[in-house]
């Protein structure tokens, strides 16, 4: 395709889900804002944000299903999205120069089949890498992701572990494969609905700890909270473990919590607003991800966006957003004893200061990845499939994982 105006290149992205619409409506109207004449294509939308509420070109088609194959302890459920098979469609009715896919999902099958004919650019956006996802144990479906991987003109991935396993693994080429944050949050969407949380939390002992998420085995939460009984133990009595959230594993936990005789330590808020949650952030003081199993973990650059050191799970894949020591610390749920955890949760009531020195540094590493800069940086990886631009002149922000 001859070089053009950007306004004149038709771009789609195909999404099958977006019931986390919130993760991505400012980057999309971004987005569209360098790429006018862009679509976005989906099967699911969340019901509580209004389709009118978004400054880009939504378009929700049919119903995307998940189909659960069965479930292990502490993993990801195991299962087939499925998203409307009418997509071929919509997309040859729009016919796109470049195509952002998500994941290796049928949509994804769909448009690198009628590539060939087509002859549009297609770009593959994995989250990341984990044990579930990757599906390392299923013969047909990695054949099927390597085929995938051969056919695709670029790929855009949060982690170097999901370019690890793109490349190792599915066999990408290294020079297709972009390596940057862009589930990354919006501080004004996190504080459209004005809370007063700090008079809610005035009565909590401090440090306040601070989990938000699903309440579901997966993340890890009785593990956080057998590392608060161990903290107990050895003497510590002035914190708070503030836990935003809802979900199946609740009760157990609440009953947990009161077994180890630590109820008076936990604040049970239930599920948050998302408008509101950068209030509850802005009280707290540091955020735990126990997490055992997560392709990425966008509430982790939520909280470094709010000044908060993080102490994250090495199970997750935004833990390449946290440098041990400088903006908090690491463990592994899965290999640690809850000790482990403990340590880690003292040195913040030992050091009063620590939060807040970690804290900025949280800051300013997450002020790099805003929807503003991850729209440029998607636009330079577009321009590289259409063959506009050479990998060498791409003003790429670096990874955390490769800044001094």
């Amino acid at each position: 395709m001859k070089r053009q105006d950007l306004s004149d290149v038709k771009v789609a992205w195909m999404i099958p889900s977006m019931a986390r619409g919130f993760a991505w409506q400012s980057l999309l109207e971004e987005f569209a804002n360098i790429f006018t004449d862009s679509k976005v294509f989906t099967g699911l939308w969340p019901m509580n944000r209004p389709k009118d509420d978004v400054d880009f070109n939504l378009n929700v088609i049919g119903k995307t299903r998940f189909i659960t194959l069965g479930q292990k302890n502490s993993k990801y459920a195991r299962g087939i999205i499925m998203p409307p098979l009418g997509i071929p469609f919509h997309i040859l009715k729009y016919f796109p120069n470049v195509i952002l896919t998500y994941g290796f999902s049928i949509w994804t099958v769909m448009v690198l089949l009628l590539k060939t004919f087509t002859r549009w650019r297609v770009i593959t956006v994995y989250e990341g890498s984990s044990p579930t996802v990757d599906a390392k144990g299923s013969r047909l479906r990695i054949w099927g992701r390597k085929l995938m991987a051969r056919l695709s003109d670029a790929f855009i991935t949060n982690s170097h572990s999901g370019q690890s396993y793109l490349v190792e693994y599915l066999k990408a080429r290294k020079d297709l494969v972009f390596v940057r944050p862009y589930l990354v949050p919006d501080t004004k969407i996190l504080c459209e609905k004005e809370i007063d949380v700090k008079n809610m939390l005035r009565d909590v002992k401090r440090p306040v700890f601070m989990y938000v998420g699903l309440l579901i085995q997966r993340k890890g939460i009785e593990f956080l909270i057998e590392s608060l009984a161990s903290l107990k133990e050895m003497g510590y009595d002035d914190f708070t473990l503030v836990i935003a959230g809802d979900g199946s594993q609740r009760e157990k936990l609440e009953a947990i919590v009161k077994d180890m005789g630590i109820e008076s330590r936990v604040r049970w808020l239930g599920w948050v607003d998302y408008g509101s949650l950068g209030y509850y952030f802005d009280s707290s003081d540091i955020f735990v991800f126990p997490t055992y199993e997560d392709t990425w973990g966008l509430v982790v650059l939520e909280a470094m966006a709010f000044g908060k050191p993080v102490i994250c799970s090495q199970l997750a894949g935004a833990v390449e957003m946290v440098k041990d020591g400088e903006n908090g610390f690491t463990f592994n749920p899965a290999r640690d004893k809850p000790e482990a955890l403990s340590e880690l949760l003292r040195k913040f009531i030992d050091d009063p200061g620590l939060a807040r020195r970690m804290g900025q540094r949280s800051k300013k590493m997450a002020s790099l990845h805003t929807p503003e800069s991850v729209a440029n940086h998607i636009k330079y990886i577009v321009e590289f499939a259409l063959g506009w631009r050479d990998r060498a002149s791409m003003k790429i922000i670096e990874h955390p994982q490769e800044q001094n």
